[in-house]
């Protein structure tokens, strides 16, 4: 009985562990900072997103806009808040979107705009992307000359969710101004908000932090939390 328990359980991280997990890289390096890499990805339902606060120094976002208003939030849409990262930090913030709708295309962007707008730059990014007119180049295109929005939306978005902040190692810093970010029901995460004002206009300094919480567990943690207690029953 209790082998058929552990199998079982084995089984079922097995399922966890295999979950897909989508890394891109938010900000790049000194001669190309405002980017998201890759900018085009495909991610089907349940998938993970893992975006990496990679660029040291750096003040990012990662904001859900759509394809006729490039560079400003979407109503009812994601945003990780203005995530900075100081030069040389060995582990980047980490923020994980779950993918619950891969039948439109997300379409995102960085809502920083000091010393100049990342989103005219060219830092816009999209998942599932289909093919015709609405191409990742048209977007690229338009946001060059569009106005910046830098209104603050949730965790959860159209087309994607996140459970929780950004997770922040130690020296990052994140700012969510003039709102508060509420986790999904049941998730158990807290209502946050910063008592700072906006995110944007600190460049690559180091905002007001909000209080940080955990990100979702990647196939590596999932292993972990599901096996090793499992070994532990099967020794009995």
């Amino acid at each position: 009985m209790r082998s058929s328990f552990v199998f079982a359980a084995l089984a079922t991280s097995a399922v966890v562990a295999a979950q897909d997990v989508i890394v891109i890289d938010v900000g790049g390096n000194s001669t190309a900072p405002t980017i998201y890499t890759p900018s085009s990805i495909t991610a089907t339902n349940g998938t993970i997103v893992s975006f990496q606060f990679t660029g040291a120094p750096g003040n990012h976002t990662v904001t859900q806009s759509s394809f006729g208003k490039p560079c400003e939030p979407v109503a009812n849409g994601f945003d990780s808040g203005w995530v900075s990262v100081p030069e040389q930090l060995s582990t980047p913030p980490t923020w994980n979107l779950t993918i619950t709708d891969d039948s439109k295309p997300i379409w995102f962007y960085c809502k920083q705009i000091k010393p100049a707008a990342h989103c005219n730059k060219g830092m816009v990014g999209v998942i599932n992307v289909k093919p015709g007119a609405n191409s990742l180049d048209a977007f690229v295109a338009a946001a060059a000359s569009a106005s910046v929005g830098e209104g603050q939306n949730g965790l959860v978005g159209q087309g994607a969710s996140a459970t929780a902040v950004p997770s922040l190692p130690s020296g990052a810093s994140l700012d969510i101004p003039k709102a508060s970010i509420t986790a999904p029901a049941g998730s158990g995460s807290s209502t946050r908000a910063s008592s700072g004002g906006s995110g944007a206009g600190t460049g690559t300094g180091a905002p007001q932090p909000s209080k940080s919480g955990s990100a979702l567990s990647t196939s590596v943690n999932s292993i972990t939390v599901f096996i090793a207690p499992l070994f532990a029953i099967a020794l009995l």
